[in-house]
C-alpha cells in the first residue's frame, strides 16, 4: 500500500498492515482515515478493505474524533462505482447510525447520506 511519506509513519503503515482487521485499534484507524480519505494514504480499494473496521469502531463509539459529514461525503462520491449490494449496505448503516446518534451527529450524517448514490444508478467516467 502506497503513503505519503511526510504524511505517514512508516511504523504506522507497517502496523496497518501487519494487524489483522479485527485488531485494528481506534487509534491508528483513526490516523489512517485522515490520511485515506485525503488519498495519502492507500487508494480507494484499501479504503473498502478497511471500512468494515471502520465503521464498527464507529458504531461502538471508540472513533469518536471523526466528522460524519467529511468522511462520510468523501466515501460517498467513491461509492458512485461500487456494485448495488455494497451501497445498499453503507446506505443501511448509515440508516441506522442515524438512529443510534443524537441530533447534531443525525443531522450530519443524513447530510452525508445524501451523498451516497442510489442504487442502480452508476457513473463510470
Amino acid at each position: 500500500m502506497t503513503y505519503c511519506s511526510r504524511c505517514v509513519d512508516p511504523e504506522q503503515a507497517a502496523a496497518l498492515l501487519a494487524t489483522p482487521l479485527p485488531e485494528i485499534d481506534a487509534q491508528l484507524m483513526s490516523h489512517y482515515r485522515w490520511n485515506a480519505t485525503a488519498e495519502t494514504w492507500g487508494d480507494w480499494d484499501d479504503l473498502k478493505h478497511f471500512l468494515p473496521r471502520l465503521l464498527e469502531l464507529i458504531s461502538t463509539g471508540e472513533l469518536a474524533d471523526y466528522s460524519p459529514d467529511m468522511l462520510f461525503s468523501s466515501i460517498g462520491y467513491q461509492s458512485r462505482y461500487w456494485p448495488d449490494d455494497e451501497r445498499t449496505a453503507m446506505r443501511v448503516y448509515l440508516d441506522a447510525l442515524i438512529s443510534a446518534s443524537g441530533p447534531s451527529f443525525a443531522d450530519e450524517i443524513a447530510e452525508a447520506l445524501s451523498s451516497f448514490p442510489a442504487p442502480g444508478t452508476t457513473d463510470k467516467h
